[in-house]
């Protein structure tokens, strides 16, 4: 029958996802191994629609890539698995996935690499539920833009402020970046 046949493809799918934790976790990981599983999971668990499946192989490889130091990619499927299992109310996993993306953050810190904290920082103030550490995160994002030169740094700032915190720091940077760039109307917004 159709729903045995369907119970039997999600069974097939939970252990495609266990045989890529499996090949995940030695050191060093057997990652074509491991990626091959994963995604075959995710084919199944999007044809299926298990979306608890779904987050945990995001999670899987999230996980993977920061371990590879493929830091993009693990930020991406790191964001997938925390979104779906906000989106879920899944509180269990929660915890796991922001941490992953937690020590991608400290990894970017101890590097000194201010792409990678840009990049991680931007994520956390787009899934902060919380006004003020959005604010948090927005106002750290602006400093990394700020140490790069990028001239972005002003609208994260100014993401900070609209965030109902209105964090001071978030105020006196937005207030920098328009003295910087000769500004004196965003100045005196600021």
């Amino acid at each position: 029958s159709l729903s045995h046949e369907r119970k039997q493809r999600g069974a097939e799918a939970w252990t495609l996802h266990l045989l890529g934790e499996l090949h995940a976790r030695p050191d060093p990981p057997e990652v074509e191994h491991a990626e091959d599983h994963y995604r075959q999971a995710l084919a199944f668990a999007e044809e299926l629609a298990m979306r608890p499946l779904l987050a945990h192989c995001h999670l899987g490889l999230g996980t993977l890539y920061a371990r590879l130091a493929r830091r993009a990619e693990a930020r991406a499927e790191l964001s997938a698995a925390i979104a779906l299992y906000r989106a879920m109310e899944v509180t269990f996993w929660l915890p796991q996935a922001e941490t992953a993306l937690s020590a991608l953050e400290q990894l970017g810190r101890a590097t000194r690499d201010d792409r990678i904290l840009a990049r991680v920082y931007s994520r956390l103030g787009e899934l902060s539920e919380d006004p003020t550490l959005g604010a948090t995160f927005y106002t750290e994002l602006a400093r990394a833009l700020e140490r790069l030169g990028d001239r972005n740094a002003r609208e994260a700032y100014r993401a900070a402020v609209k965030k109902p915190a209105k964090l001071f720091t978030a105020i006196r940077g937005l207030a920098r970046a328009a003295d910087l760039r000769g500004d004196a109307r965003a100045m005196a917004q600021a």
